[in-house]
């Protein structure tokens, strides 16, 4: 943890060890941030996050327990961080579960239990999903063909206090090479602010979308041009 603090410029760290193989939490801050730990366990770590030039908030990195039978604790455990609390709240993390069928995708059903238990459980915390950015799905089981699965289950939510104290928050999915998870990266003021190196990466999941081949081959069989021009025009 101390190397990727430092290679993040953290100031300060916060972590909770992993259950097991699943699991694991850290929260790490940089200069100008006043950070207050209020909570934590091995699904959670709730903080008040300050910043001179932002209105104070609560945060809450969440992690839905991968057992199915365990589930429930998990919503359990979001009504107890919701009760009596109606400042500015965001929750951000892995719910390991979708809210509507649209964020599933592969041949094997989505039981409606499941995802009716989570949307409640949001509903009455007063958490509504954050708009987001990027390719829909945030999962998926690496696998290919009839076999393959993708899901929306890296997500923000947030309540009306937090919208209205930030209503340019959006969530941006960013691409990675090295997990079968999507990070999400929230943004307070708006997508169109925000500042990163944008290194445009293929994903061989755009390959089983209409029209990739094609887009492709358009692209890149440009008469003019250098590799770095296809690239771009790729993109």
């Amino acid at each position: 943890m101390a190397g990727v603090s430092a290679q993040l410029g953290a100031i300060g760290q916060f972590s909770v060890s992993r259950n097991g193989r699943a699991g694991g939490l850290a929260l790490l801050w940089r200069h100008g941030v006043k950070v207050s730990i209020r909570s934590f366990s091995s699904g959670h770590i709730a903080a008040m996050i300050e910043r001179v030039t932002q209105n104070c908030f609560r945060f809450t990195g969440f992690y839905g327990n991968p057992d199915l039978a365990s589930r429930k604790h998990s919503w359990e455990l979001l009504h107890r961080l919701a009760d009596g609390y109606s400042g500015p709240w965001v929750v951000g993390g892995d719910f390991n579960e979708v809210l509507e069928l649209n964020e599933y995708l592969g041949r094997r059903y989505k039981p409606a239990s499941q995802m009716r238990d989570f949307g409640m459980t949001l509903e009455d915390c007063g958490l509504t999903s954050m708009k987001y950015k990027g390719y829909k799905y945030t999962w998926t089981n690496n696998r290919s063909g009839d076999d393959r699965v993708q899901l929306r289950l890296d997500k923000g939510v947030a309540n009306t206090a937090f919208f209205l104290a930030f209503p340019g928050a959006i969530v941006h999915h960013v691409n990675s090479l090295v997990s079968n998870h999507l990070p999400i990266f929230i943004h307070f003021g708006g997508l169109e602010s925000v500042r990163w190196a944008r290194r445009f990466m293929f994903e061989e999941m755009w390959t089983e979308i209409d029209g990739c081949t094609e887009t492709v081959a358009q692209a890149w069989g440009k008469d003019q041009g250098d590799v770095v021009t296809k690239i771009k025009a790729c993109q």
